[in-house]
């Protein structure tokens, strides 16, 4: 996860992203929510946004929960 005043277009621009979608919160004015790719470094896109000059405030790594595995699974299933 990106946070900071960071466009989301420059958050997808970063090496490694799967997919990333905007999101606030109240530590953060705008930042980003992603998913890296499969075997992608989790070190390049952070260092990749310090080399553009971007306003990190903050970057974690977490590893997916199983609820989250559920929901990137289902997301966008057709329901009965």
């Amino acid at each position: 996860m990106l946070e900071g005043p960071i466009a989301p277009a420059a958050v997808a621009a970063l090496p490694g992203w799967r997919r990333s979608r905007p999101r606030r919160s109240a530590r953060a004015a705008c930042g980003s929510t992603a998913v890296l790719k499969s075997g992608a470094p989790g070190q390049a896109p952070l260092k990749q946004a310090f080399a553009e000059g971007l306003d990190v405030t903050r970057f974690e790594l977490k590893e997916p929960s199983l609820h989250d595995a559920f929901i990137a699974l289902t997301e966008g299933a057709r329901r009965p």
